[in-house]
């Protein structure tokens, strides 16, 4: 993923298409339990772990180094 990533410019997309197949399969896994749901659940979440470090890399292209402390907090605070 990192490979296309980098090919096509397009980091973003990358990201929001591992999500949506992560949720996508989580869905199936609910409401159809099999070995298959389950192996391609498991394997959208290694997907998915790996964008997570893409998502890191376009957090630290987008912020500079003194704002991205303060974006940071920003998105650890959660409010009920």
């Amino acid at each position: 993923m990192f490979l296309a990533s980098d090919i096509f410019k397009r980091r973003k997309i990358f990201v929001q298409i591992s999500l949506f197949l992560l949720i996508v399969t989580s869905f199936l896994v609910a409401f159809n339990g099999s070995y298959i749901t389950l192996y391609l659940s498991s394997l959208s979440l290694g997907i998915s772990a790996t964008m997570l470090a893409l998502f890191n890399v376009i957090f630290s292209e987008t912020f500079s180094r003194d704002k991205a402390a303060v974006s940071v907090s920003i998105l650890s605070v959660h409010r009920y």
